[in-house]
């Protein structure tokens, strides 16, 4: 079957019944779209293309698991998917970089401090220059 005229449900259908042209399919449309944007964030080109190929084996491989997700949005998915991909890599390979618990159940924190204003504001940018 010719799965390059198909929709990405309907590839993402076909590999759930183990089809491996329809994952070869998948495989062509979004590996250099994942690579790119997680090179983009771990600026190391051999880190991008192991997050890349370890997401699509994944997928493969979990492909009859009802709590993948897919859902009807392929895109989304695989996007979201390496997004998180990303943060953990970042989490674990880089130095110096600590995931903060903020959560009131932690720490009390005065919200007028001077200090925890400049803090909010930092993670804010944070979390715009990584969802951007």
């Amino acid at each position: 079957m010719n799965y390059k005229l198909k929709s990405d449900i309907e590839i993402w259908q076909a590999c759930k019944q183990d089809d491996v042209n329809a994952y070869n399919e998948l495989f062509d449309r979004y590996a250099k779209i994942l690579y790119r944007q997680a090179v983009s964030y771990v600026k190391s080109e051999t880190a991008a293309e192991t997050l890349v190929m370890s997401l699509l084996l994944q997928i493969w491989e979990n492909r009859n698991n009802s709590d993948l997700g897919i859902g009807k949005n392929v895109r989304a998915y695989l996007m979201l998917s390496m997004r998180n991909q990303i943060i953990d890599y970042i989490q674990n390979h880089i130095s110096g970089f600590k995931v903060i618990d903020y959560s009131e159940e932690n720490i009390k924190i005065e919200s007028n401090r001077t200090d925890y204003r400049v803090n909010e504001v930092g993670m804010e940018n944070f979390y715009k220059w990584l969802y951007s």
